[in-house]
């Protein structure tokens, strides 16, 4: 509601005014962590999608809480991967992006931002390259089961049947 470009509303139970399968995709991306109700999300995607239609979606394993309004969740692969499979998909592909050390490395960037002075500029900007770079570093090094197991974030690809 407000947004003058939006052709479709999410109602405030959660439901959307689409016919049941008329849509080909959901791309669903940092949403999933501030919904109420999952399974109600996840039902409504499903309800939404013509058959063999996909869901992609990205949420949080490990991340800094962030209310928008509000922050209710945090996913391991595994109980990410049986929420989704619980609405009726059939997950195709689960990927963790950004390792457990790098991950850790992003917290102490974020959580020290606002305590680096904004004046001189090259303060902040010589902290979040030093920081991105050591990031970028770090996680080149780790295995996608290593980001399976411990993510920042976590991509799935799901179908419905």
């Amino acid at each position: 509601p407000g947004n003058e470009h939006a052709r479709v509303i999410v109602q405030p139970d959660g439901k959307v005014q689409v016919d049941s399968g008329s849509i080909d995709l959901v791309f669903s991306t940092q949403v999933l962590e501030h919904v109420q109700d999952p399974a109600l999300y996840l039902g409504e995607a499903m309800r939404m999608l013509k058959p063999g239609g996909r869901l992609i979606l990205t949420t949080h394993g490990t991340f800094i809480y962030h209310p928008d309004p509000e922050d209710n969740w945090r996913w391991t692969s595994s109980g990410l991967k049986r929420q989704v499979e619980m609405a009726g998909f059939k997950v195709t592909h689960i990927e963790g992006l950004v390792g457990g050390a790098p991950a850790a490395l992003q917290f102490f960037q974020d959580s020290f931002w606002s305590r680096i002075p904004k004046k001189p500029r090259f303060l902040r900007k010589s902290f979040f390259w030093i920081m991105q770079s050591l990031i970028t570093w770090m996680d080149k090094r780790y295995s996608a089961a290593g980001r399976l197991r411990d993510a920042w974030v976590f991509a799935v690809v799901a179908e419905k049947p």
